[in-house]
């Protein structure tokens, strides 16, 4: 709870040095995250990245500081990947016959 509380920037209540490294791992979790997306073939500079879903949005200042990503778009709805999960499955039934 500590560690959301910082990233979504509510640092009022915690020691300065804490902050730093909580916002320094979380850098370097996007960084990572980043590489191993290139690392898969998919370059994120060259791609036009959407972001989607809470986790997205929790991470989005983080994910614009970043030097790896060229253009990007954030979806700014919490639950559209259970949205999205939801209209797929609606397909599905309907290509089923169910």
């Amino acid at each position: 709870a500590d560690v959301d509380s910082i990233i979504r920037g509510q640092i009022q209540y915690y020691d300065e040095n804490v902050v730093r490294l909580v916002e320094s791992m979380v850098q370097d979790f996007v960084t990572d995250l980043l590489n191993s997306i290139r690392e898969r073939g998919i370059d994120p500079k060259t791609t036009f990245v959407i972001f989607i879903g809470g986790g997205a949005l929790i991470l989005k200042c983080f994910l614009e500081k970043v030097d790896r990503l060229g253009k990007f778009l954030f979806i700014e709805d919490p639950k559209a990947n259970a949205k999205g999960y939801g209209i797929l499955y609606q397909v599905y039934q309907s290509q089923n016959g169910k």
